[in-house]
């Protein structure tokens, strides 16, 4: 039997994975850390790359946050960082209850007891 991950054949079906779950954490992250913190984007990816989160980067972050900010789940308004206008987002009551359901959903069952292996708990 062969099974096959993803759209591709070979390592690209292996790529195809990577890159879903990779930009689902990064939004899961944003979203979280937004709820903590209003935030521009360059902020955010600063934050993520200092705590060792090498695949944030602002060409990949756009895309996630104009995604999160067209679901409703976080709004941004203009402000100013340091002479230069940026944009400030902040979360949604939406994007506190994608978080909440998101928290119900993954840790129950075996995803508790994969995260938590993963993790080393």
């Amino acid at each position: 039997m062969n099974i096959r991950i993803g759209h591709g054949a070979g390592d690209l079906a292996g790529h195809v994975v990577e890159s879903d779950m990779i930009k689902h954490f990064l939004a899961a992250f944003a979203l979280w850390y937004i709820m903590k913190k209003p935030v521009h984007v360059y902020e955010l990816v600063k934050v993520m790359q200092d705590d060792g989160m090498l695949k944030a980067s602002y060409a990949r972050m756009h895309p996630i946050i104009s995604e999160l900010e067209k679901n409703k789940l976080i709004k941004g308004k203009a402000g100013e960082k340091t002479g230069r206008k940026v944009r400030v987002y902040s979360i949604t009551p939406a994007g506190k209850k994608q978080l909440e359901m998101g928290k119900r959903h993954f840790f129950k069952g075996l995803k508790k007891e994969f995260l938590r292996d993963m993790m080393g708990l």
